[in-house]
C-alpha cells in the first residue's frame, strides 16, 4: 500500500504513478488539497492516474458538516452504501418522544432498525424489551431518504436549517470556502447563505465565483450582527483557522 500524503498534489498523483508501473497490485491512497481537482471537468476525473482512494479535507468537512447540520444533536454518523444508509446515534434525554419506553415499542419506520444502544458507558446490541432511560444512546440504521421522518420522530421540535452563516478566515483559499458554501446549499437544499469574511480583497474574490451573500465585518460585535440580521440564520459555523476567534464568535 502507498500513502502519498504530502503537501504538493502533484507530488502525490506522481508517486501514484511510479508505485503503479513497478507495482500494479499495490493499493494507492492519495491526499489532494485543491478542491479544483474534485471537479467532474477536471483532468484527475478525465485520465486514469490508477489512483484506489483521494482524501480531501475540505470534502470530508464538508461531509460532516452536513451531518451535524441535517441531525442536531446526533453523537455520531456515518454513512454506508454511497450514502444511502445512516447510521446514527441519539442520545436519549427526558423530553424525548423515546424516554422511559422500551425498544420494541417505538414507533419507527419499518426501514429502521434499532442496532445497539449504550449505557452507563457500556455498549450493547439491541434487546427488544430494553427500556430506555435518561442519557442512553440508541443506535438506529435508516435509509436517508427518511431522514426527515426520523429527525421529525426523535425531535419533534426540529426545523429544517432554511438559512446558514459561515465565518471564514481572511488568510483562507476562497476557493475551498466557496467549494463548502455549494455544496452545503446544493446537499442540504438551502438557498440562503451568508458568508462572513475580514478581508475586503478576499470578500472580492469570493463574490466573483460565488452567488451567495459576502459581507465583511467583525463577527464578534453583536451590533454587526444585528446590522446584518444574521441573528435571524437558523445555523452558524465558525470555520476560522483562529481557535480564538471561533469560540468567540459562536459565544455571540
Amino acid at each position: 500500500m502507498l500513502l502519498a500524503v504530502t503537501d504538493d498534489d502533484n507530488t502525490n498523483i506522481l508517486a501514484c504513478e511510479l508505485a503503479n508501473f513497478y507495482n500494479k497490485k499495490c493499493k494507492k491512497i492519495v491526499r489532494i488539497s485543491d478542491v479544483s481537482y474534485l471537479n467532474k471537468e477536471h483532468i484527475l476525473s478525465k485520465v486514469d492516474f490508477k489512483i484506489d482512494h483521494v482524501i480531501n479535507n475540505e470534502e470530508i468537512l464538508a461531509k460532516n458538516l452536513k451531518k451535524l447540520i441535517a441531525f442536531p444533536g446526533a453523537t455520531d454518523l456515518s454513512t454506508f452504501l454511497d450514502e444511502k444508509i445512516i447510521l446514527g446515534g441519539f442520545k436519549i434525554k427526558p423530553s424525548s418522544p423515546f424516554f422511559d419506553q422500551k425498544i420494541k415499542d417505538l414507533p419507527l419506520p419499518e426501514e429502521a432498525r434499532v442496532i445497539a444502544y449504550a449505557d452507563n458507558g457500556h455498549f450493547h446490541l439491541a434487546e427488544p424489551h430494553l427500556t430506555l432511560q435518561e442519557y442512553s444512546i440508541i443506535y438506529l440504521a435508516f435509509p436517508s431518504e427518511i431522514s426527515n421522518k426520523i429527525q421529525k420522530l426523535i425531535n419533534p421540535n426540529y426545523k429544517k436549517i432554511r438559512s446558514l452563516v459561515i465565518y471564514e478566515d481572511c488568510n483562507k483559499d476562497m476557493q475551498k470556502t466557496y467549494y463548502l458554501s455549494e455544496k452545503l446549499s446544493k446537499d442540504l437544499k438551502i438557498n440562503d447563505i451568508r458568508i462572513v469574511v475580514r478581508s475586503n480583497q478576499k470578500a472580492k474574490e469570493l463574490s466573483k465565483i460565488s452567488h451567495n451573500q459576502i459581507l465583511t465585518g467583525k463577527i464578534a460585535k453583536p451590533s454587526f450582527w444585528y446590522r446584518q440580521e444574521l441573528n435571524e440564520a437558523d445555523a452558524f459555523l465558525a470555520l476560522s483557522e483562529n481557535n480564538e476567534k471561533n469560540i468567540l464568535a459562536g459565544l455571540v
